[in-house]
């Protein structure tokens, strides 16, 4: 995982960005990356949250 914040006119912009799926056999590849955007959309308030709270 690659994290990248960026400041903006009223805020930061926080980009994520996953390259470890191309690296995976094909068939694992896209099991694995819908349950990471699965994990991701459950839990999107806790971690994004927590770094808000720690930037505040």
């Amino acid at each position: 995982m690659e994290f990248t914040l960026e400041s903006t006119g009223t805020g930061t912009t926080l980009t994520m960005v996953e390259s470890g799926f191309a690296q995976l056999p094909d068939a694992g590849e896209h099991k694995v990356a819908q349950q990471f955007l699965a994990a991701l959309a459950r839990d999107w308030d806790g971690p994004p949250a927590a770094l808000r709270d720690q930037l505040r």
